[in-house]
């Protein structure tokens, strides 16, 4: 009937394919990039000024030694205030 190498072929091959059958299918959402580009504009101003201006969602204002966590997130716009009151970074993450 079948060789010992035909068997041994159809055997690694049925493996593999039982292999690939169960591997899960994971969907990557690939998260958007934060808007800090379109505030640049803020630098350099006092605080306050953020009271008249919309903030895109998840916009994280940092305010001098306060405590942040260090995780990285692409679609988080960060603010930090100096300790003068002004804004002096607007940047991703």
């Amino acid at each position: 009937m079948f060789g010992t190498k035909t068997l041994f072929i159809c055997g690694a091959m049925l493996g593999v394919v039982a292999c690939e059958t169960q591997m899960p299918v994971e969907v990557i959402d690939t998260p958007k990039e934060c808007a800090a580009a379109s505030y640049q504009h803020l630098l350099w101003q006092p605080q306050s000024f953020l009271d008249g201006v919309t903030l895109p969602k998840n916009t994280r204002v940092i305010g001098p030694d306060m405590a942040v966590t260090m995780d990285y997130r692409s679609d988080r716009m960060n603010i930090t205030i100096g300790k003068l009151g002004r804004i002096e970074r607007i940047y991703c993450g």
